[in-house]
């Protein structure tokens, strides 16, 4: 199915229908994604009331555009494949009548509606004035995206639909926060956050079409004649009073609904007809490619018709199945009313959508014919008995009254239309309608016996669609992209001198080239039926000058030469036998084509049986078991046996000559999930600590909307936690703990995708890439990835070198004959091509990304200026250092002007160990392994173990390509920069850890390269150690299988006291649900340095203080204690967990017995009393509380930047400068005549800025640092 789906897909992306048809359908499921997005927003950021009459009166704008402007979608998609050198006349004249009737139609509402309570609100001339705007704006958008797609543009809609939609997204949020506490028309700001978005895209799309498509449309169809305006009236007097009708059912039908039902049960109406509309417009959308390629080319209608039937059924039947099943599910998401009240519309609507599927395509069939009498008599019936059925079960049936009549509407009309549209997909047998014959008749010089081409001929093809035949190329869509290995070097390049050539792309597994390829034979019969060979047959005819493949021919454009045989003569068929037969054959003689896959599911589901069962002696986990070896000491031996069957199947399927590119993606979630997600099957909460506590800083933004810069540093790079409580309170998350527990796997899920990107733009055996994402899995011990702003924002990282290597990445050829004789093969890719609106959004995406990143972290923003850098002084990217200082400034700026409170009176602190390698490096290693805990100290050296492998393989790696020829200089870069780290920043005892995260993925790569160092290759390797070779995938699999056990136990080495337990919780929630305006927590912690290991609740960050109380290592001695207790004044308490002990145990080296009698000594001291007492926790209070004034909660910082009598200048000067370099950037890719010129000047030009904005910086250093 995989090798069926890689084959069909770029056809079907060469042919037009297909191509406008999927780009339209894309485009319908992503603004149905983002516009159900904007209502479950809406929906939980206003109150319902307002909701229905914001929608209200987006319905009541898009009917009054129906009515008028949408009635030329048909003359659009009709008569611009034609127009000629008019089109961009009869493109302007249509934006002008629509708008003009529009108006007109507007001030008819208005008038009409007056008297409406539910459309009170457009009272006034101001309020009206508005209104008519917007639907004259709402009538050019939607206009211009018909426009687009009967150019067979169609892929730019989805692009400017998904601007917009974040746009609208972005826009209700920010209403909701900043306008409608305020006590302002909510339904305003609903209506307007919706269409504002809109009206900003019109003007750069209109610039799109009339400078740069409708031109090349007209200089590709001059040598058509314009039609003629009669011919254009007498279709758009049908067509148009047609599409009024349809459009008028559609929209007229929400405002019937809207008058006769109150605001908040027309708001579940909305949602549910919102929510099926993605189906809707999934008819809308084939119907609309099947006019225009009926317009284009009018002889292959029905054979377009067929396939757009075809394939609407194919995707409209599951969706639909899904939908009805489903519904309640999808609308609980915007709370549980609509769910309640919504369903069995929705269910109605998704039924009535496949009969909409068959008159949508006769109506498109229609159009392409320019039948303009039959549309009008069609659709006016649908449109009378839509209303009529509305008008009379509404009020009986209430909103599910209005599915009804949708589904006796839609099926009685395509009953109606069935037989004319079953004739019209009837084959005639002309040539028109079918694929033409590429045999010409028999060769007079051969005989029929003949199993050979006489002759070879190049033939000039008059018209499109013949198939062009090819050279089947197996390739991987995931790791080489849908190009393949188009870069690879050709069969006939030498391999560098004194190296064999490598093994190839295509061949993997044994190394030979003698072996036998698996599976049936890859020869295709030419001339055989598919009735003869069968539809799973991969088999091609070849001769001695070309090779037919027939299940992979591309779509040739007229007139392209292509290269016919005189005559193949095809051998005699098989004899017959009944599919189930031939495939169970099949698989009984290959087991390897299934096996890998049965193993695969039968391991993972054996593992999470095996941690999820009862605790015995090989299966179920018992936490309270667990020793200083943290988790890997509970684990069940069934469990490991099934991570080790994931691992070996993963290497089975990667040394199999057939790619299998699904089954590896899938076995490597699968060991990810088994390996990353460990701890989420058997732990009850979200483990680490530290999540819990950036989780409560996520709840206080959420609440009040401002930061607490006083309580932690974190608050000053806010970026993280202010989209995260954005996200959660939009999306109506009551409990963010469940998703605390999921957040580090679904991290892990989310990095593999820009690093599958990064692998694809290498150039290397495919193995190698698959190696690369197995081992950056089994060797990501770290635990960044928790929710936190270092785990979103090294996905931001490798999103950022993703993009970079993508659509801005350099490989310059050599010049010359002793360039190319001694400079290195790149390692990279030739980059692909690209337009130039592309990469200048990309451009803008860049520094969006940036900063996002510079907002939320304080160490990636530099790893990300690093990279830059290094691709800019190796020359692998196209962006100008210029951007590199662009980027230094932007996050010089951010600490200086926006992180004050961090900085300002401890600058020395901050920067003390700049510089310091040796210190830096001293800390980050040894300097970390000062427990004496035989048990804790076999993790850390672990973690020093894996380290260094992981870091001297990947050197061996780069050696071995360098000898093979091949410079990589992009992983080079990845690998070098954040090591440069440990002498250029000062981030405390953590900076090791983040310089062994930002290296992987680079170290990663260089690993397989260790096993796979070649190039993809067409030719079959000469080996002088053959036996050798072999070996690799076996050497390869013990590391990966060594590297996973040292990951179970570097990861969850400290599971100890990470994980907590449900009693723990509940001594923690008791403390925090006490009525008291502040409370003090006093934990237990060793003499010395020492840290909380205990999960503090998610809420209530700004009134509970946490404070370490030093206890000794006598369990008996707890005076101290209370004497700090006392200390700490009223209110205060003393918590004594599971987990602390558990710590002190380990790393302070503390009695393993301690903790229980330390517990049993407070319960028993005369001046505590016991609060809370179970297996895992304790909560004291004193009997006696002390006098004094309880402290006052912490209250939100006022935002400041400091005031410094040059500070005004360098913030303008800093965005003259941004200014500057970005308009300078895009001059550069332009490429226009004179870029040069201009891209020096601009660079001269922002020097002063530049160093005005650094000398204000180096200013509030020196002057607010005191």
């Amino acid at each position: 199915m995989t090798e069926t789906l890689r084959r069909r897909l770029p056809a079907d992306l060469q042919d037009p229908l297909l191509r406008n048809a999927y780009a339209l359908v894309v485009n319908a499921g992503i603004g149905a994604a983002l516009g159900v997005g904007y209502w479950v927003i809406a929906a939980r950021l206003f109150p319902a009331a307002d909701v229905g009459e914001g929608q209200a009166l987006i319905n009541a704008m898009r009917m009054l555009a129906a009515l008028t402007s949408f009635g030329f979608v048909g003359a659009l998609t009709r008569f611009v494949p034609e127009t000629g050198r008019a089109t961009g006349r009869f493109v302007g004249a249509v934006y002008l009548l629509g708008g003009g009737l529009g108006l007109a139609a507007t001030a008819v509402f208005i008038v009409v509606t007056k008297d409406e309570p539910g459309f009170r609100i457009l009272w006034g001339w101001l309020p009206a004035g508005v209104f008519a705007l917007v639907v004259i704006v709402w009538s050019v958008y939607t206009l211009q995206e018909v426009v687009l797609s009967a150019l067979r543009r169609s892929t730019w809609v989805p692009v400017v639909n998904v601007a917009v939609g974040f746009v609208k997204v972005a826009a209700v949020a920010a209403c909701a926060f900043l306008v409608a506490a305020r006590g302002d028309v909510v339904s305003w700001q609903v209506f307007l956050a919706w269409i504002v978005p809109c009206a900003l895209a019109v003007l750069p799309v209109n610039y799109l079409l009339f400078a740069r498509v409708i031109p090349r449309h007209v200089a590709e169809t001059a040598h058509r004649t314009p039609p003629s305006l009669r011919r254009i009236v007498r279709f758009a007097g049908g067509d148009y009073f047609g599409s009024v009708f349809t459009l008028a059912a559609i929209y007229l039908v929400p405002v019937v609904v809207a008058t006769q039902v109150d605001h908040r049960t027309y708001a579940y109406y909305g949602i549910a007809v919102t929510v099926g509309g993605l189906l809707e417009i999934f008819a809308f959308t084939m119907a609309t490619s099947l006019t225009v390629e009926g317009s284009f080319d009018p002889a292959a209608l029905g054979r377009n018709t067929r396939r757009a039937l075809h394939r609407s059924l194919t995707v409209l039947i599951p969706m639909i199945a899904l939908v009805v099943a489903a519904a309640p599910l999808v609308l609980s998401v915007f709370g549980a009313e609509f769910a309640d009240n919504g369903t069995p519309l929705l269910r109605l609507i998704a039924l009535a959508t496949l009969a909409r599927a068959f008159v949508e395509l006769y109506l498109g069939a229609l159009r392409a014919m320019g039948r303009g009498r039959p549309l009008l008599y069609i659709q006016a019936a649908r449109c009378v008995l839509a209303l009529g059925l509305t008008w009379l079960l509404l009020p009986r049936h209430g909103i599910e009254g209005v599915g009804i009549a949708l589904v006796i509407t839609q099926s009685v009309t395509a009953a109606a239309v069935a037989p004319a549209l079953f004739r019209l997909c009837r084959p005639k047998g002309s040539k028109t309608d079918s694929v033409p014959s590429i045999e010409p008749p028999p060769s007079r010089h051969t005989s029929d016996d003949s199993e050979t081409v006489d002759t070879i001929k190049p033939v000039a093809l008059p018209f499109g669609g013949i198939r062009r035949l090819t050279t089947a190329t197996r390739s991987d869509p995931i790791v080489d992209g849908p190009d393949g290995d188009d870069d690879a070097p050709p069969p006939t390049e030498e391999p560098p001198p004194g190296e064999e050539p490598e093994a190839s792309g295509e061949e993997s597994g044994d190394d030979s080239a003698a072996d036998d390829q698996d599976g049936p034979s890859a020869e295709e019969h030419v001339g055989w039926s598919d009735a003869e060979v069968g539809p799973k047959t991969e088999e091609f005819a070849t001769s001695g000058l070309i090779r037919v493949v027939a299940p992979g021919w591309d779509v040739a454009p007229a007139g392209e030469l292509v290269v016919v045989p005189e005559r193949v003569t095809p051998p005699v068929a098989p004899p017959r036998r009944s599919g189930w037969v031939t495939r169970a054959g099949l698989l009984a003689r290959q087991p390897r084509e299934w096996l890998g896959a049965v193993i695969t599911i039968q391991a993972l589901v054996m593992y999470v049986l095996a941690m999820k069962a009862r605790p015995t002696g090989l299966v179920g986990v018992d936490l309270y078991a667990m020793t200083g070896l943290g988790l890997v000491s509970v684990m069940p031996p069934v469990a490991l046996l099934a991570v080790a069957l994931l691992i070996l199947s993963f290497f089975d399927t990667l040394t199999q000559k057939r790619n299998r590119p699904i089954l590896l993606l899938f076995q490597i979630l699968a060991v990810m999930f088994a390996l990353h997600g460990a701890a989420v099957l058997v732990e009850p909460l979200p483990r680490f600590p530290v999540a819990w506590t950036i989780g409560g800083f996520v709840d206080y933004i959420a609440r009040t909307g401002e930061t607490l810069t006083a309580l932690d540093a974190r608050f000053n790079w806010p970026g993280f936690s202010v989209f995260s409580a954005f996200m959660i309170r939009a999306a109506g998350v009551e409990d963010a703990a469940a998703l605390l527990n999921w957040w580090p796997l679904i991290s892990n899920v989310a990095y593999l995708i820009p690093l599958i990107v990064i692998v694809r733009r290498l150039q290397a055996d495919r193995r190698a890439k698959w190696l690369a994402l197995m081992i950056f899995v089994v060797s990501q011990w770290v635990g960044q990835d928790y929710f936190s702003p270092q785990g979103m924002t090294y996905l931001l990282y490798l999103l950022f070198v993703a993009i970079l290597v993508t659509w801005f990445l350099r490989v310059d050829p050599a010049s010359s004959f002793w360039k190319r004789r001694w400079t290195l093969i790149p390692g990279e890719r030739a980059p692909k091509k690209t337009t130039v609106t592309d990469r200048i959004i990309i451009l803008v995406l860049i520094v969006m990304i940036f900063v996002a990143t510079a907002t939320s972290h304080q160490i990636t923003p530099f790893m990300m200026c690093g990279v830059l850098l290094g691709f800019v002084a190796f020359r692998r990217t196209r962006l100008s250092f210029m951007m590199v200082v662009l980027f230094g400034a932007i996050v010089a700026a951010y600490v200086n002007y926006m992180a004050v409170a961090y900085w300002s009176g401890h600058l020395d602190a901050m920067v003390g160990s700049v510089g310091q390698v040796g210190g830096n490096l001293t800390s980050q290693t040894t300097g970390r392994i000062s427990s004496t805990n035989p048990e804790r100290l076999i993790v850390l050296y672990t973690r020093l173990a894996i380290t260094g492998v992981i870091l001297g393989l990947a050197g061996i790696g780069l050696l071995r390509r360098l000898k093979k020829g091949v410079g990589d200089r992009v992983v080079f870069v990845m690998m070098v920069v954040p090591v440069l780290s440990l002498a250029m920043l000062s981030y405390g005892g953590e900076l090791g850890l983040r310089v062994y995260l930002f290296t992987l993925p680079a170290t990663s790569i260089l690993v397989a390269y260790l096993f796979y160092p070649g190039l993809p290759s067409k030719v079959p390797p000469q080996r002088r150690f053959p036996v050798l070779a072999k070996l690799r995938p076996v050497v390869a699999c013990a590391l990966v299988l060594g590297l996973a056990g040292a990951f179970l136990l570097a990861r969850f080495g400290n599971e100890k006291y990470e994980w907590t337990s449900p009693q723990e919780r509940a001594a923690i929630d008791y403390i925090y649900e006490q009525d008291l305006e502040t409370t003090r927590i006093l934990y237990l912690v060793p003499e010395g340095d020492g840290g909380s290991s205990i999960s503090w609740s998610l809420t209530g960050v700004e009134r509970v203080r946490q404070i370490r109380a030093t206890a000794g290592r006598d369990p008996y001695k707890v005076d101290n204690v209370v004497e700090q207790l006392r200390d700490a004044g009223p209110g205060s308490f003393i918590l004594a967990t599971r987990s602390q002990e558990a710590s002190l145990e380990i790393d302070a080296n503390y009695p393993a017995d301690w903790g229980p009698k330390m517990r049993v000594s407070l319960a028993r001291h005369p001046d505590l009393k016991t609060l809370v007492w179970n297996d895992d926790a304790a909560v004291y209070a004193l009997k006696e509380q002390p006098t004094g004034r309880i402290a006052p909660q912490l209250r939100g910082t006022p935002f400041r930047i400091g005031e410094t009598p040059w500070t005004p200048y360098g913030l303008i000067a800093l965005a003259v400068f941004v200014v500057i370099v970005l308009t300078r950037e895009v001059i550069r890719i332009r490429q226009r005549p004179g870029t040069w010129y201009w891209s020096r000047r601009l660079a001269w030009l922002s020097i002063p800025f530049l160093l005005l904005a650094g000398w204000v910086v180096l200013e509030r250093f020196m002057l607010l640092s005191v």
